[in-house]
């Protein structure tokens, strides 16, 4: 298979190139959306509370699903 193919420290170090681009993209994206929301947010005055509850819940989704 293709497993056999490459030694074991290879799959660790594919594995964590992953992992962390994975990890870097989470945060860029996540700090993209913030900003968008906070454009937003001066602009037409969106309800904040609301949001805020929104956005708590998006986060423990993103972790539940990840770890």
């Amino acid at each position: 298979m293709l497993m056999k193919h490459y030694s074991e420290g290879t799959w660790m170090k594919i594995t964590r190139i992953v992992f962390a681009l994975a990890l870097v993209f989470m945060f860029t994206w996540q700090s993209k959306l913030v900003s968008l929301w906070n454009h937003l947010n001066r602009r037409y005055e969106i309800n904040t509370s609301s949001l805020r509850r929104w956005s708590e819940n998006f986060d423990l989704k993103i972790f539940e699903l990840f770890f």
